[in-house]
């Protein structure tokens, strides 16, 4: 007997230099700690793309200046699925029964959040997907200044 699923992802697309130096982009499902020092060991973190930049205007390195210059996108995936999976036999997620889109996509658009981390303050960045197999779901979530 085949059994299949869904698979979830969090596809992560920013601007390599916006942040002005290297970053993290924390994912979480649930709430999470406001502490920016504490959320690399928050319950609820589901995984981290890092980037690693140097700030365009203090370095020496010409090609760092180009790409910053030409708007570098890099790309990363977060998967989700095992995440989702070990919420569902807790029932303690009613509204997610299974990893159908019907359950699941509701439950990332109300579950799903993202900060980005550096050493310095946070930043703003664009718009982060979340994908799965068959269907595309994207939100735009501005990020405070």
């Amino acid at each position: 007997m085949l059994i299949s699923h869904f698979r979830y992802f969090c596809n992560i697309r920013v601007d390599k230099y916006d942040a002005g130096g290297s970053f993290n982009v924390h994912i979480f499902l649930g709430e999470f700690t406001d502490d920016a020092t504490q959320r690399a060991y928050d319950d609820n973190l589901v995984g981290t793309f890092s980037v690693f930049a140097n700030d365009p205007e203090t370095t020496g390195c010409e090609k760092c200046q180009n790409d910053a210059e030409n708007g570098l996108i890099v790309t990363g995936s977060i998967p989700l699925t095992g995440s989702l999976l070990d919420r569902i036999p807790l029932d303690r997620i009613p509204e997610l029964s299974s990893l159908e889109p019907e359950n699941v996509i509701p439950y990332l658009q109300s579950k799903l959040h993202w900060r980005c981390n550096k050493v310095c303050p946070p930043y703003k960045t664009s718009l982060i997907h979340l994908t799965n197999m068959s269907e595309n779901a994207a939100r735009r979530h501005p990020y405070p200044a």
